[in-house]
């Protein structure tokens, strides 16, 4: 063997062992449209141990019941989260959520996370009154604020993080076309995960669903996302019930995937009265008639 090509087969070797031995070098994306959730890519992670995650339609939905926390504070990241392995360097992520939190305190966000103390949260959540932004880094679990202030709200709301070293740039969007910055800052991160959470805070804390349409490494997004396949099978309608007061009457139902409610009414079949719209997109829908008359 000459020196020249055992020289050249030490060098394969090498670089051979490096390649195995690196960390995932960039988030990967995913629209949610396989069959199951992909758990060889994704973890769950459910500290309180009482919320759920299913996949089904295009659409992942992390749901946490009432009555328990789910906070990301001071105590620890409580919420109920799925995150992938991401190496320490600069990337940028892209999620949009079918789902818009409508009462005090739900959340969802996008997360990246060095451990369950050392992490940045961006979310939207709602404050009782108002759909909000909130923007917050955690070192050893004590927050600082880089933002926090009311949006509007709309059928479909999307985030963007991005870092460029110890820079972070956030964003978000109510239509996936035009976006706004929500901050920019500079916090030290050593990021290990990233993912998307649902959560809640109160007393007693609400219910909540976040339905998560993708979540993209913005360098390489999935095109056409879902396959370009558009959903025409309409929602399943299930357990309408109508509680009917003096002048008023509160019509509850559910669907079987996120839809947005409405109630026509009247005297007669052509229900002559009017139609009523819910709010947003929902599972578990509430809708009110007014000004009846007895």
């Amino acid at each position: 063997m000459s020196p020249k090509y055992g020289n050249t087969l030490r060098c394969a070797v090498i670089l051979l062992v490096l390649i195995g031995s690196g960390p995932v070098v960039a988030q990967v994306s995913d629209d949610f449209s396989a069959p199951a959730f992909n758990d060889t890519l994704w973890q769950t992670v459910d500290p309180v141990g009482d919320s759920s995650f299913s996949q089904s339609g295009g659409r992942l939905i992390i749901s946490v019941p009432a009555g328990t926390n789910h906070d990301l504070w001071t105590t620890g990241n409580n919420s109920a989260r799925i995150v992938q392995s991401t190496a320490d360097g600069d990337f940028e992520i892209e999620a949009k959520f079918e789902s818009a939190p409508g009462a005090a305190f739900q959340i969802q966000g996008v997360i990246a996370e060095q451990d369950t103390q050392n992490y940045i949260r961006l979310d939207y959540y709602h404050d009782g009154t108002s759909l909000r932004i909130y923007a917050t880094g955690f070192t050893n679990d004590l927050p600082t604020n880089y933002a926090n202030f009311s949006v509007p709200t709309a059928d479909f709301l999307y985030l963007r993080l991005g870092r460029t070293g110890s820079q972070w740039q956030a964003q978000y969007s109510l239509d996936g076309s035009i976006w706004i910055a929500i901050s920019t800052f500079t916090h030290t991160l050593s990021v290990t995960n990233t993912g998307v959470y649902a959560g809640n805070v109160g007393t007693p804390a609400p219910a909540f669903a976040a339905v998560v349409d993708y979540f993209f490494n913005t360098a390489s997004p999935i095109d056409p996302e879902d396959g370009g396949v558009v959903d025409v099978t309409p929602p399943v309608i299930s357990n309408v019930i109508a509680t009917p007061a003096v002048t008023t009457a509160q019509i509850t139902f559910s669907t079987d995937e996120p839809a947005h409610g409405q109630v026509s009414y009247g005297l007669t079949n052509a229900l002559e009265l009017g139609t009523v719209l819910g709010s947003g997109l929902q599972f578990n829908h509430t809708v009110d008639l007014l000004g009846l008359t007895p």
